[in-house]
């Protein structure tokens, strides 16, 4: 396994982009087996759809978009970003405008238990805290009670706002809850 040396979190760049989208599916086929279709999660095109959504946003200039990956022995194993709120945002990625948008924290399956989702997480705060928001969300799926819990022990809670999130590939779909959590930015 990748991280025999200590990991380190830095901010990544388009370089990265195949790594991210190769954890970032990853990380999706293991969290969200079970609630997500299977066909959906193992179609060859959610993996490319991985990589055309990553090559993109690195392709994309977004002010306040910010991505950091934590790696070891040169392998990427998680990665989380932040975003100004989207301004044309599908229902389920509806951030308050006083808040910041925490959009993505992913972890490669082996690295889940070493401490860096913590630091991911502690890194996107720091950020965020220091672009002048005092709070900031997120969206996690209901079924997913590791990420809920994980944010929960983070101090994060579910603000009560609930939308429907359609998975839709392989020839199968599966509706699942959607809940936005928010938090403080300072710890």
């Amino acid at each position: 396994m990748a991280g025999s040396s200590t990991p380190r979190i830095r901010e990544a760049d388009a370089a990265d982009a195949a790594a991210i989208a190769d954890v970032h599916v990853r990380s999706w086929r293991t969290a969200y087996r079970g609630f997500a279709p299977d066909a959906y999660l193992d179609a060859p095109a959610t993996a490319e759809g991985g990589r055309v959504y990553w090559q993109t946003l690195f392709g994309t200039a977004v002010p306040g978009l910010v991505t950091w990956v934590a790696e070891a022995d040169g392998a990427v194993l998680g990665f989380v970003n932040i975003t100004p709120p989207l301004a044309a945002p599908a229902p389920d990625e509806v951030v308050p405008p006083e808040c910041g948008f925490l959009h993505h924290i992913h972890l490669a399956p082996e690295a889940i238990g070493r401490g860096l989702g913590r630091a991911l997480f502690e890194v996107a705060l720091e950020r965020l805290a220091a672009q002048g928001f005092a709070e900031a969300v997120l969206w996690v799926y209901g079924p997913n009670a590791r990420a809920r819990g994980f944010y929960e022990a983070m101090g994060w809670g579910h603000d009560g706002t609930v939308e429907p999130h359609l998975f839709r590939g392989g020839g199968a779909e599966a509706v699942v809850p959607n809940l936005r959590y928010r938090g403080a930015t300072a710890r």
